[in-house]
């Protein structure tokens, strides 16, 4: 369905998350991507199209894919919502 769609957003977390409040920021930053992800979807029906959100993926394969060519995957950011969109 990813590979299918007409373009896919990804939410990412940095890794800072967690080191001023613990783990609080950790469950505030789900709540956003949560949030991130139901407006993706209210837009999508705005203008006609469909969306899926993805959270079970290979956290590494995800890390090498988006990683700019050339260059280590980055470990300070860490991807926790893929959001497929395009036509229905």
């Amino acid at each position: 369905m990813l590979g299918d769609a007409a373009f896919v957003v990804a939410v990412s977390l940095s890794s800072h998350a967690g080191r001023v409040t613990g783990a609080r920021d950790f469950r505030l930053a789900m709540l956003e991507a949560g949030l991130i992800g139901e407006g993706l979807y209210l837009s999508a029906a705005a203008r006609g199209l469909g969306a899926c959100a993805v959270s079970a993926f290979y956290d590494d394969e995800v890390g090498a894919l988006l990683a700019a060519p050339g260059s280590a995957p980055q470990q300070s950011v860490r991807v926790v919502l893929l959001v497929a969109m395009g036509e229905r």
